[in-house]
Parts: structure tokens; C-alpha cells; sequence
């Protein structure tokens, strides 16, 4: 079990809102929704190494890394990314409208969601890490929460409902969950089944195990 009774606070200068993370070659990266910035900061002492940029790209939203890039979405639809080795910045490029609200990674391509101003439709997308091009979107008449998971096959996002996004062609299967007006808060896997945590008004927490064959709530 991990040990989180040492837990140390530690400022940041300079640093406005924070609105992602990632891990990221040796450091953790910060995202500032405020300013655009992301702030590598050193895992063991908190200290920031390093801070930088896109111009022009907007408020940071987003972020997921691989081995060799850091991968950054906007609240302006804008996508860039930097590499961990040397900090050269790719982009910005405007790919979708909205802001970029979820990013997961796998083999040479970015997935996830963005969400329109006000929270009302979605775009799911595609695109590829190399050059930074939309592959292939989607939209949805529905918002998603800003949690995300994936399997090899297919990439999860839910708020009143849980989506099934297939990698291949951004194909989806909604599944309805009994959950009234309460949302799914998090997502998490035990091998066999995806775990939803279910976010009621009262300290009572509710666990959902969907059977990853079945794609059937148990």
C-alpha cells in the first residue's frame, strides 16, 4: 500500500491555474488553464525545471505524454506538442472547436474528447502524434466529464452515460447506467472489469463493474 502520510505543498511561481497533469520523461508537467504554459517539475523536490510554451496556442486543458513528447490540448481546439529531449515545440494547430477536454495515447495516434463552450455537445477525435493532423472526429450531442480510460481496443469517457469509443474509426456504444441524475466521477480496471465510481449528493459512493467482454453493467 502506498504511504501518503508525507504529503508536501510546495508553490510555484508564477503559476495561475492548474488544469492538468502529466508524467512525462523525468518530471511531472503542469498545465496553467490561465496562461497556456506547462511547468516540468521535478518528481523529488517540487522544484520547477523548466517552463514553456506555444504562442498563440491558449489556455492549457489537456495533457498526455509518451517517451518523447509531451501532448498538449487548448481551451481554443488548438493541439502542440514538445519534446521531452531538447524542448522544441511543434504547433500550435487548430483541430477541433470547443475546448480539448480528455487525451489519451496510444501507439502513433491521440484520442479523446473535446467539449463545446457551455458544455453541451462533443467532439470525439483521432489524431496523429507524428504531424499533429486530425485523422478522423466525431460528434456528440451529449458532455463528458473530463475522466477518460482505455484498453487496447477502445478509449471510455461518461458523464449520465458510458461511452465505448472504438480507436479504429471512432465508432461508439453508449451503455445507460441506472444513475438518475448523479454522474460517474472516475474510472479504474481490475483486469476483468471497468470500475465507474458513481458521485452522489451524500457521502454514499456508488462502484459500477462493467464486464469488459460483455460490455455489461454487473
Amino acid at each position: 500500500v502506498d504511504d501518503y502520510t508525507d504529503v508536501t505543498v510546495v508553490s510555484v511561481s508564477g503559476f495561475n491555474g492548474g488544469d492538468s497533469l502529466a508524467l512525462g520523461g523525468a518530471y511531472i508537467w503542469v498545465g496553467d488553464q490561465d496562461t497556456g504554459w506547462v511547468y516540468a517539475l521535478d518528481p523529488t523536490t517540487l522544484a520547477t525545471i523548466t517552463v514553456k510554451a506555444a504562442p498563440g496556442s491558449g489556455g492549457t486543458s489537456a495533457m498526455i505524454a509518451d517517451a518523447t513528447h509531451l501532448y498538449v490540448g487548448s481551451l481554443t481546439g488548438k493541439f502542440w506538442k514538445l519534446a521531452l529531449s531538447g524542448y522544441a515545440v511543434t504547433g500550435p494547430v487548430s483541430l477541433v472547436s470547443g475546448y480539448v477536454h480528455t487525451m489519451c495515447e496510444a501507439g502513433d495516434y491521440i484520442y479523446g474528447h473535446a467539449q463545446a463552450l457551455g458544455g453541451s455537445t462533443a467532439t470525439l477525435f483521432k489524431v496523429a502524434k507524428a504531424d499533429l493532423t486530425l485523422t478522423s472526429s466525431a460528434a456528440r450531442a451529449f458532455a463528458y466529464h473530463d475522466d477518460i480510460w482505455q484498453d487496447a481496443t477502445y478509449f471510455y469517457i461518461a458523464k449520465n452515460h458510458l461511452l465505448r469509443v472504438a480507436k479504429s474509426n471512432l465508432g461508439v456504444t453508449a451503455l445507460a447506467l441506472p444513475l438518475g441524475t448523479s454522474e460517474i466521477d472516475g474510472f479504474d480496471d481490475n483486469g476483468n472489469y471497468l470500475l465507474l465510481n458513481k458521485s452522489v449528493q451524500t457521502p454514499t459512493q456508488i462502484i459500477y463493474l462493467i464486464d469488459m467482454t460483455t460490455y455489461k453493467h454487473m
